[in-house]
């Protein structure tokens, strides 16, 4: 909730603010959604989504310290088939200035994403994720070019190197995306 107040508080220009969720009562959800209606403005909506974990995710091992939040992201193009773009951020962030300058991006990209230089000594030393020696990035706020990722079918492409590497996987999304994405992030 936190974070997406944090947005509505910040972007002043058109705004619309999907907030994904699973296992909601519906109390909390009408909680939830008169809070952000309390805070929006007329040029802003915020939308709940409910998302369907069983049957999406049975296929993943739960590790036990992974939540299966960490892996919505994978079915965002299939989910928003409505949007061709979108900035993905994890709840615990907070947005301190207005993010929306960062909506216009070179189509080029699958992500754009901030760069994390101290996550490449870590990976060069877990040999076993095949990482090299190229950037890493931070995934906890990241633009997904959506028609890219739908046209190269990219998350299909993650979900595959999961299941053939699971067991390998330490940083949860971190090292999925960073392994499969090499290089191919702005």
């Amino acid at each position: 909730i936190i974070a997406t107040i944090s947005i509505l508080r910040k972007v002043e220009n058109i705004l619309h603010v999907h907030v994904v969720c699973h296992d909601l009562s519906s109390q909390i959800r009408t909680k939830m959604q008169s809070i952000f209606d309390a805070e929006t403005t007329h040029n802003q909506q915020v939308t709940l989504y409910d998302f369907d974990w069983h049957d999406q995710l049975t296929w993943l091992l739960w590790k036990s310290h992974v939540t299966k939040a960490a892996y919505i992201r994978l079915f965002f193009p299939n989910f928003f088939q409505h949007l061709e773009s979108i900035i993905y951020m994890d709840a615990d962030m907070l947005v301190v200035w207005d993010i929306s300058q960062h909506l216009q991006w070179e189509n080029d990209y699958l992500i754009a994403a901030v760069p994390e230089p101290r996550l490449a000594p870590l990976y060069n030393s877990l040999h076993h994720l095949q990482l090299g020696s190229h950037q890493t990035f931070n995934s906890g706020f990241l633009q997904l070019n959506l028609a890219k990722i739908r046209e190269t079918q990219l998350f299909e492409r993650v979900r595959k190197w999961l299941q053939e590497n699971m067991q390998n996987v330490v940083h949860c999304d971190q090292d999925w995306l960073n392994c499969v994405l090499q290089w191919s992030f702005s």
